[in-house]
């Protein structure tokens, strides 16, 4: 629960969203501060650091399902990094 209220409220209804769509989904990043970005390889303007982004993981069908709702909202980044979604509003 406190990584989804890390997010800015848009972002969060947006996750709970997916979450609520694909129950198996583990919201596994959210809103990171300027070092925890950098030692994930977070690029230097993320969207993570707004708490604009969110990462999900789960079974790839999810993921990738995850991905086509976060279009159809919409989302400014839709990506299947292959061991997460990362989504971004």
């Amino acid at each position: 629960m406190a990584l989804l209220s890390s997010l800015s409220p848009h972002t969060r209804r947006h996750v709970q969203t997916i979450m609520l769509a694909y129950p198996r989904l583990r919201l596994t990043s959210a809103r990171r501060g300027r070092l925890r970005n950098r030692a994930v390889g977070g690029a230097a303007n993320s969207l993570h650091l707004s708490g604009r982004a969110a990462d999900l993981s789960g079974t790839t069908a999810d993921q990738q399902a995850a991905v086509r709702l976060a279009v159809r909202l919409h989302a400014v980044e839709a990506l299947d990094e292959g061991d997460h979604a990362h989504v971004a509003w």
